[in-house]
C-alpha cells in the first residue's frame, strides 16, 4: 500500500493528535506503530464524543475503523474541602447542606431524594487526618468506621501518585464499594452507593480524577 493517511473524523480531531499520521509505503506483513496522543482544550464543551479513526490511501478509505468516544468531564473544586474532582457530563453535583464534608454525584436520569438519603449515585466525603496517618492507621485508630475491618475485601493503589485503598463490599444498610484516598492532611473517600456502578468503571474513573 502506498501513500497512507491516518486521520480523525471532525467530531473527534480537535481532542487528538496521530504520530506519524502518513506513510508514503506499508509493506505487507509488517506492522506499523501509531501514537495517538489526547488533549482536551481547556474552552471544551462538555459532553460526550464520539468518532472513528480511518485509513486513506490515494481516493480509498478502509472500511475497517477504529471507534473513539473522547468524554469531556465537569469539574468540581472546593478550597473549603481541600480537593478538586472531575464528574461526567450530564451528572449534577450536590452538597448537603447538613453534612459540609459530602459532595454527591447524581447521573441526568435520577433526581435528588433526600427523604431517602439519596444525596448521588458516587459520593465524596472528606475526613481530618492532621497527623498525616497512613490509610491502614487512619483506619484501625480515628476513623469512625474501620473499613479494614468492614469491607469484604481491600487492596492499596494509587490515585495521581497518592496512596489510595479500594475497599470492596463495605457493610452498611446496603452494600458500598469505596475507594480511600490519602491526601496530606485528609483522607477522601469515593463511594460507589449501593454498587450501581460495578460494572461501569465510573467509580474508578471518578476517583482516578481527584487532586
Amino acid at each position: 500500500m502506498q501513500n497512507i493517511v491516518i486521520e480523525a473524523v471532525p467530531e473527534i480531531a480537535p481532542f487528538l493528535n496521530v504520530q506519524p499520521n502518513s506513510f508514503e509505503s506499508v509493506p505487507a506483513g509488517q506492522p506499523q506503530s501509531v501514537r495517538l496522543a489526547f488533549s482536551i482544550p481547556t474552552d471544551a464543551t462538555f459532553g460526550i464524543y464520539d468518532g472513528t479513526i480511518h485509513i486513506r490511501f490515494g481516493s480509498q478509505t478502509l472500511p475497517q475503523t477504529l471507534k473513539i468516544v473522547v468524554r469531556v468531564w465537569q469539574v468540581f473544586s472546593s478550597t473549603d474541602l481541600g480537593f478538586s474532582i472531575k464528574y461526567p457530563a450530564g451528572w449534577t453535583p450536590f452538597a448537603p447542606s447538613s453534612d459540609p464534608t459530602k459532595i454527591g454525584f447524581v447521573p441526568a436520569e435520577k433526581e435528588l431524594d433526600l427523604f431517602k438519603e439519596y444525596v448521588g449515585d458516587i459520593v465524596a466525603e472528606v475526613f481530618p487526618n492532621p497527623s498525616q496517618l497512613d490509610l491502614d492507621t487512619f483506619y484501625e485508630t480515628v476513623a469512625t468506621v474501620n473499613l479494614l475491618a468492614n469491607s469484604q475485601s481491600f487492596s492499596p493503589l494509587s490515585i495521581n501518585g497518592m496512596p489510595a485503598i479500594n475497599f470492596i463490599n463495605v457493610r452498611g444498610m446496603i452494600p458500598t464499594n469505596v475507594i480511600s484516598i490519602s491526601k496530606g492532611q485528609l483522607v477522601i473517600e469515593v463511594s460507589d452507593i449501593g454498587q450501581q456502578h460495578d460494572s461501569d468503571g465510573v467509580l474508578h474513573l471518578i476517583a482516578s480524577t481527584v487532586r
